[in-house]
C-alpha cells in the first residue's frame, strides 16, 4: 500500500517529461520552418546571397555579403 504514491508520482513525472520532450520537438520544427532564409520567403535579402567575402580584424571574423541588383 505504500508505494501506491510513490507510483502516481513516477507516472506524474513520466508524463510531465513526455509532455516537455514532445514540446521542444514541436518548438524545433516550427523554429526550422519559420527561421532563415527558404522557399516561403523569398523577397529577403539574405536568399539573394552570391557569394561571401571573409576578412579578419585582429581575432574578429568580418562577412561580406555581394548581393544581386535587380
Amino acid at each position: 500500500m505504500g508505494n501506491s504514491n510513490r507510483d502516481r508520482q513516477h507516472e506524474d513525472s513520466m508524463r510531465f517529461v513526455s509532455i516537455s520532450i514532445l514540446g521542444i520537438i514541436i518548438l524545433m520544427i516550427i523554429m526550422v520552418l519559420f527561421g532563415g532564409c527558404g522557399i516561403t520567403q523569398p523577397t529577403k535579402k539574405c536568399c539573394d546571397k552570391e557569394h561571401v567575402i571573409t576578412e579578419w580584424d585582429g581575432d574578429r571574423q568580418i562577412n561580406w555579403y555581394s548581393t544581386s541588383e535587380r
